[in-house]
């Protein structure tokens, strides 16, 4: 074999087809089966395919054999639309709405007549609430409303009306400040009767709450409204009731504070034989006559002293005297009554 034979041998047994064929051609049908024993060791030889990972459209992901969108979003064809944001229009998400022939109608405009339109609106439906569509311009336009109001907004921008000084607006009426709304229309301590405190009566020309003086039973004392009942005698004072009583003695009917009213106040005061007191001229004093047994006798309506025992220790003080009946000894007049008296220690 020569040079140029053996060179185009060698390029032929570079590669495994090749190598095969010329197996073949020179072992005859024997070398068949040894070409084909070959054949496999040469495919054991090379390694098995790696399979691809399945690509997921735009920030889809790869999730229990399907392809999925994250953070709760919508699949829409290759792309991931956000509830409330935009809505899946043709396989394409549209942020607006989807109308006609899936057609997207931007946000900002509207759909109208099944045309995609920059008006503000096509219907009065499409405008907020107190507003109606003008259909020249396509523009919501706000009607003022005051109905059963008097002051404060009229929904649009404007006013129903404002409140007098002294007044507040308040859920579209005008209120007082303080004191009450009259027929008038203007604010007042009280309208009536009810308006005041306790038993104050409401004048109607000023509006002002005027108090009742109330002396009913009293002679004395706070009439309720500042001012005074009356007032005590010099020897009284005024009682929690109204009722002028007296510091010390008695209070007769002649409005004074006296020792004694009657005969039986004596007893009380001073003591001693009951039936031997007697009050004459608001001081108690022994009836006139003579003790005889322990008993006063009554012959006479002249105050006399008393010197002896009738009952009690005679000679006391505060025996009845007069010009004509003196003391006993040791004991003077005290004239305190016209020209009655009582013994007192001299």
């Amino acid at each position: 074999m020569d040079d140029r034979r053996f060179d185009a041998f060698a390029r032929r047994m570079a590669s495994a087809s090749n190598r095969r064929q010329v197996l073949r051609g020179l072992l005859g049908l024997g070398g068949v089966a040894a070409a084909m024993s070959f054949d496999r060791v040469e495919a054991a030889r090379r390694p098995s395919p790696t399979p691809k990972p399945v690509r997921c459209p735009g920030n889809q992901t790869w999730n229990n054999g399907d392809c999925v969108c994250p953070d709760g979003k919508v699949t829409c064809g290759a792309e991931c639309c956000a509830p409330g944001i935009s809505e899946c229009c043709d396989n394409a998400c549209c942020f607006g709405t989807c109308y006609g022939e899936e057609l997207c109608c931007a946000t900002g405009m509207i759909v109208c007549d099944g045309e995609c339109r920059d008006w503000e609106c096509c219907q009065n439906g499409d405008c907020p609430a107190q507003n109606v569509c003008d259909l020249d311009t396509h523009t919501c336009i706000c009607v003022p409303n005051c109905d059963g109001v008097t002051c404060g907004s009229d929904g649009c921008d404007g006013s129903c009306g404002s409140c007098p000084t002294g007044q507040t607006c308040s859920n579209g009426e005008c209120v007082c400040n303080s004191g009450h709304l009259c027929a008038d229309g203007t604010c007042h301590q009280c309208c009536a009767d009810a308006d005041c405190p306790g038993d104050a009566v409401c004048d109607v020309e000023s509006h002002t709450c005027q108090c009742v003086p109330n002396c009913t039973g009293k002679t004395c004392g706070s009439d309720g409204c500042g001012g005074q009942c009356g007032t005590c005698p010099d020897g009284q004072t005024c009682s929690s009731t109204g009722i002028c009583a007296c510091t010390s003695g008695v209070l007769c009917t002649d409005g004074a504070c006296h020792q004694c009213c009657a005969g039986s106040d004596c007893s009380s005061l001073l003591g001693g034989d009951t039936e031997c007191w007697n009050c004459f001229g608001g001081i108690c004093g022994y009836y006139s006559g003579f003790c005889t047994g322990g008993v006063c006798g009554v012959s006479t309506s002249e105050v006399i002293g008393h010197c002896i025992e009738c009952g009690v220790a005679g000679s006391l003080s505060g025996d009845a005297c007069n010009a004509a009946v003196p003391c006993c000894s040791g004991y003077t007049c005290d004239f305190r009554s016209g020209d009655q008296g009582l013994c007192q220690p001299a």
